[in-house]
This record gives C-alpha cells, sequence and structure tokens, in this order.
C-alpha cells in the first residue's frame, strides 16, 4: 500500500516538475504514545543527519506524541522512496512509533 502513495504522491510532484532526477528533501511524521519512545527515535533520525523540527504532543490527541522533521536530499525516483520509506517504517517498529508518512515541497 505505501508504494502505492509513493507512485501517486510521485505522479502529482512530477506534474509539479519533479523528476525522478530531482532531489528533494522530505518532511516525515511518526506517532507513538510514549516520550521516551519519541525522543529515541528522534536520536536515530539525527543520526542519519536527519532535521528533527517537533517531538512533542499532538495537537490533536495530547496522550500521543509526534516527531516531525526533513531528510536530507534524496533522488525522488520510486525505487528511492519505497526503499527509504521501508527503513522509516523499521525504524518506527524499533522505537515503537508508527511512520504516518511523507510529503516535500517542489521547488
Amino acid at each position: 500500500m505505501q508504494k502505492q502513495m509513493n507512485a501517486k504522491v510521485l505522479e502529482q510532484l512530477n506534474m509539479q516538475g519533479v523528476t525522478d532526477n530531482s532531489e528533494l528533501e522530505l518532511e516525515f511524521f511518526f506517532y507513538t504514545n510514549k516520550q521516551d519512545n519519541a525522543s529515541n527515535l528522534a536520536i536515530d533520525l539525527m543520526k542519519l543527519n536527519y532535521q528533527i523540527d517537533l517531538v512533542d504532543h499532538s495537537a490533536s490527541d495530547r496522550n500521543q506524541w509526534v516527531v516531525i522533521g526533513w531528510t536530507t536530499k534524496m533522488k525522488m525516483d520510486l525505487q528511492t522512496i519505497t526503499k527509504w520509506t521501508n527503513q522509516m517504517r523499521k525504524l518506527g517498529c524499533e522505537n515503537d512509533c508508527d511512520f504516518d508518512g511523507w510529503g516535500t515541497q517542489a521547488d
């Protein structure tokens, strides 16, 4: 399912001029029910040289914690994005966090 979502997002970005060879930073979102999980995930993401913008309670649910940040630039082809998505899902599982997806801004 995630691969299908990635393909749809990439298709929309393609309509905005983003190609397989374009390199963009991706904004990512994770959720968890414990502050320690969120903090540990943020540490693991920083080890990948990712920027962490927020580790805090979710605005919509004070029992949930959210981790939001940005990757380094990466190619915007389906293979790269799918591999990265799988890595984020695995990292989320290792920290008892749910990877909720990604977004980006076309240059």
